[in-house]
């Protein structure tokens, strides 16, 4: 006995190229899937867009930011308080001292030496941090708090925002496993820090950072890079400031693995126009290292500071 074969789909009348399609009716799950997309196209538009009951998207973020916040001061709640004791026990901690290490030389090591020794060369900004001697505080609170708000003024970065909390922590126990038995007993808080870390820049070019900043251009900086006189000024604002990162030949880091670019391989991470080196230099690049310069230097040092980098290009 035969089957009885379903009647064909009837064919639509045009014809493409020879070929003649069917006319088909489209599933029904397909059917209800569009349909139902269409009502709840219409319903989201009613209830966000013309009833008002529904939050929009700047309503939504303003909630989002408080449930953030409340999330936040509940972790405070529940985090441990950190106190000198903590930290101390931290730098018993081998995990907590090894990362500790591994923050220093990614992000220390240029200015206070691979072993906190101090500068790597005579003339680099930095102190020793196993001398005994402590310029901002010796207690371990002290310290973290040193690394997270800096000494702008003495090349010394605010490291919190970079770091956040847990690295800062890590650190400091780091900081501390290496100094003596003995220590804070034999600790010093150094009377003059002014003395103790100060840059090596004359007063004289400290007075000219202070006059009133003039118009600058890419041409007038070029202008400057050859007169020897501002060339000079920038060299020994270098030597003092920049040389630990960027080496005394601006040739990049004195010690491998230390942060720092070459200034001179042609190669240009933020801009090879002067006033972008200038800007750089001023404004910094503080998620990797480079201390905004400006409080310290002012606008006519970052003007001989790039007259004397413009100086050494090939």
């Amino acid at each position: 006995m035969n089957k009885q074969l379903p009647p064909e789909d009837p064919l639509r009348p045009h014809t493409f190229d020879g070929i003649q399609e069917y006319d088909k009716a489209l599933p029904n799950w397909w059917l209800f899937t569009l349909y139902g997309a269409i009502v709840f196209a219409i319903g989201y538009w009613i209830y966000y867009e013309k009833s008002d009951k529904g939050p929009d998207q700047y309503q939504e973020y303003e909630v989002a930011l408080v449930q953030l916040e409340e999330a936040v001061s509940e972790a405070a709640k529940m985090a441990p308080e950190i106190s000198n004791e903590t930290i101390v026990a931290m730098s018993k901690d081998s995990a907590a001292v090894s990362a500790g290490q591994q923050h220093f030389l990614a992000n220390c090591a240029a200015c206070h030496g691979t072993e906190l020794q101090g500068p790597p060369a005579p003339g680099m900004p930095g102190v020793s941090l196993v001398d005994n001697e402590w310029v901002h505080g010796f207690q371990p609170m002290q310290i973290r708090q040193t690394l997270v708000n800096g000494v702008l003024e003495k090349g010394m970065p605010a490291w919190g925002p970079v770091l956040g909390d847990k690295r800062i922590l890590e650190l400091t126990a780091f900081i501390l496993s290496k100094q003596a038995a003995d220590f804070p007993a034999s600790a010093v808080e150094v009377s003059s820090p002014q003395a103790a870390i100060a840059p090596t820049v004359p007063a004289a070019a400290v007075q000219a950072s202070a006059a009133p900043a003039k118009e600058v251009t890419n041409e007038i900086l070029v202008a400057m890079s050859q007169d020897p006189a501002i060339v000079a000024a920038g060299q020994t604002r270098y030597s003092g400031l920049c040389i630990a990162c960027h080496g005394n030949e601006l040739q990049g880091p004195p010690v491998e693995g230390l942060p720092g670019v070459s200034l001179v391989d042609a190669e240009w991470l933020h801009g090879n126009e002067p006033m972008q080196i200038r800007n750089t230099i001023l404004k910094g690049v503080i998620e990797k290292g480079m201390v905004p310069w400006e409080a310290v230097v002012g606008q006519d040092g970052a003007n001989e500071l790039v007259a004397f980098i413009l100086s050494k290009q090939p």
